[in-house]
């Protein structure tokens, strides 16, 4: 154990971390806060079926392109929402 975590727990968390990418936000796709987020899927205006959603920062211009992990409605209602980020850019069905 190092500092209370497992080596296998460390290596499988800075791979993640090392296959994260990022890209310019794109001119499609809705930019919204957080928030504006969160406030739409709690009114019903998205629902996982409808798409899913990128996680970025809109000072820096950058989204993070993780496939594997989108963000999806269902995510708000389970708390999963990482608001380290400001912004999530949601995209259509």
């Amino acid at each position: 154990m190092i500092g209370g975590v497992r080596p296998k727990t460390l290596i499988v968390g800075l791979s993640k971390m090392i296959q994260e990418k990022f890209e310019p936000i794109p001119n499609y796709g809705k930019l919204m806060t957080i928030g504006e987020f969160v406030d739409c899927v709690n009114a019903g205006g998205f629902i996982d079926y409808d798409g899913f959603g990128q996680y970025a920062d809109s000072v820096k211009g950058i989204m993070l392109n993780n496939m594997d992990s989108p963000v999806r409605p269902s995510h708000v209602k389970k708390g999963l929402i990482n608001k380290n980020w400001t912004h999530i850019v949601w995209f259509n069905r």
